[in-house]
């Protein structure tokens, strides 16, 4: 949980990266998440569940590239820039 003004940076971000991965979960919920490093930078939401309730995530380039990726968008600022 990322809340409370709290900062999160991260040059890479994956939620459920490994195969067994089930129940990963991450919330931000009145922080920040913050995925940023040139062209390279990206959320990458594979086996697991992104909540935004408030606060902002910055990504250069979200990925949901599995079945088992979900992003629930319920408050907040989201910010993408598409393809690297």
């Amino acid at each position: 949980m990322i809340s409370n003004g709290a900062l999160c940076v991260s040059t890479r971000f994956s939620i459920g990266q490994e195969s067994s991965s089930s129940n990963s979960r991450v919330v931000v919920d009145g922080g920040s998440l913050t995925v940023t490093n040139g062209s390279t930078a990206r959320l990458d939401i594979k086996r697991g569940t992104n909540v935004l309730n408030a606060g902002l995530i910055d990504a250069r380039v979200l990925l949901l590239t599995n079945a088992l990726g979900r992003f629930e968008f319920n408050g907040g600022t989201l910010v993408t820039r598409g393809p690297w």
